[in-house]
């Protein structure tokens, strides 16, 4: 069930070493700095053939990655480190290149922006949304949440339990069911501006106390709960109210 222990010289129940958790890192950043590489040869490719003019360039990552942050490693969770990908445009004549925005978007997303990018017809199946005003505007917002999940285990043929998680820009809230029946198993809810529910660390997000009991977290849990009913219900089918442990 843990990618970690399936990597050569590392036991099942993923117990590392100091000195292998430096080895892990450093085999990380080598493969980062490798990519960053192999990019900027892309990159000068398209100003020495003069195509930049009219290329679109969009970098992604379909996960994030844990290197041993409160004892996890690799992905596959719905923690922050896990689900924060990079995503890095540019197209020609953008007003702020290199800006950072701090627009929450979906993966989905990305297709409707490039459409748009290009000046092509939206299709009107489609469930992201152009995320193109803030590349525009690196102030504008996008989604007032986002969507996210996971599986256990992740790994091996029908899951046994799903993981759904939404985040907004000062919460998430996180919803573990089982997958057939839908039965409520477990909720999570942290706080991103409050430093005993959330650490931070080399400028990431860490979850570490679940507030969802808290009495002065009720009211937002609620709301939470009743913002992922309506996500589940429209975006992946589930019945909107799954029934209690």
């Amino acid at each position: 069930q843990m990618e970690l222990g399936g990597y050569q010289g590392v036991a099942g129940n993923e117990a590392i070493s100091f000195d292998q958790a430096q080895h892990l890192r450093h085999g990380y950043y080598a493969c980062v700095s490798y990519v960053d590489a192999q990019i900027g040869r892309v990159l000068d490719a398209l100003d020495r053939l003069e195509a930049g003019k009219n290329t679109i360039v969009l970098l992604l990552g379909d996960h994030g990655f844990s290197l041993g942050e409160a004892e996890h490693w690799c992905k596959k969770t719905n923690f922050e480190l896990d689900t924060h990908v990079p995503l890095i445009g540019f197209y020609p004549g953008m007003r702020y290149p290199g800006v950072k925005t701090k627009a929450m978007v979906e993966l989905v997303d990305i297709y409707p922006t490039l459409v748009e990018w290009a000046g092509l017809p939206k299709p009107a199946d489609l469930e992201g949304t152009s995320f193109m005003q803030a590349l525009e505007e690196p102030k504008a917002k996008a989604r007032a949440m986002v969507l996210s999940q996971h599986s256990r285990p992740w790994a091996k043929g029908e899951p046994l339990v799903m993981g759904y998680s939404i985040r907004t820009a000062e919460h998430r809230y996180t919803r573990w069911v089982e997958w057939r029946s839908h039965k409520l198993l477990a909720e999570e809810l942290y706080d991103y501006n409050s430093i005993e529910s959330v650490r931070t660390s080399g400028g990431y997000f860490i979850e570490r106390q679940n507030l969802l009991q808290v009495p002065s977290y009720h009211e937002t849990g609620q709301q939470l709960r009743e913002a992922m009913d309506l996500t589940l219900s429209t975006r992946v089918g589930l019945l909107s109210t799954p029934p209690q442990p």
